[in-house]
């Protein structure tokens, strides 16, 4: 049990505000099994690609990025090194928080868990071996507005912060972007 998950769910898809760490950490562990295995396949990164960040569009762009680019683990690699090092990682990202958190969270998985075997088959079967609480924010007088106007540490995002997650929800709503190639969306280019 990993706890409550405070959040939001819209059409279907959980909007987290309180517990992202957690699930980010869930996600990079999805991701590292995968890979480990060499199970990156077409299947696998269509529930991969479905975690995202509505506001931290660096994050987001890391993540996505993160899911179609390969690599090949062993055992005495320095996993973040490989990730920083490798063509299609931008260095502005380096400077991020969220997505240094994430490469030291995955040398942290790398180190505990790269000798467990058959280790996506274990976090993906029905034994159901992590799951969580959830609770939704209109169940406890709360809304969203709380996760667009403030970060994970409680700090009120910039106007430039604001405007980019506004602006990007008004590029996804209207379907801007739909038809292009990542490296080619707002989103992208703007980071």
């Amino acid at each position: 049990k990993l706890d409550f998950i405070y959040g939001s769910i819209k059409n279907k898809i959980s909007q987290p505000l309180d517990g992202q760490q957690r699930l980010t950490t869930l996600f990079l562990l999805h991701w590292y099994a995968t890979t480990k295995s060499q199970l990156l396949n077409t299947e696998n990164i269509k529930i991969l690609e479905k975690f995202t960040y509505e506001t931290r569009i660096s994050s987001r762009d890391f993540c996505n990025t993160l899911v179609y680019n390969p690599i090949y683990i062993t055992e005495t690699m320095n996993l973040s090194s490989q990730i920083v090092d490798s063509a299609w990682f931008f260095l502005s990202w380096k400077k991020d928080p969220t997505i240094d958190a994430m490469l030291r969270t995955l040398d942290d998985i790398h180190k505990y868990f790269f000798h467990i075997k058959n280790l996506w088959e274990k976090l993906t079967s029905d034994e159901k071996l992590i799951s969580f609480y959830h609770i939704e924010l209109e169940d406890i007088g709360l809304t969203d507005d709380l996760y667009i106007k403030m970060n994970a540490r409680g700090k009120l995002l910039s106007s430039f912060e604001n405007f980019k997650a506004s602006f990007q929800k008004h590029i996804n709503d209207n379907k801007w972007d739909e038809d292009k190639k990542f490296i080619d969306t707002f989103a992208f280019k703007v980071d």
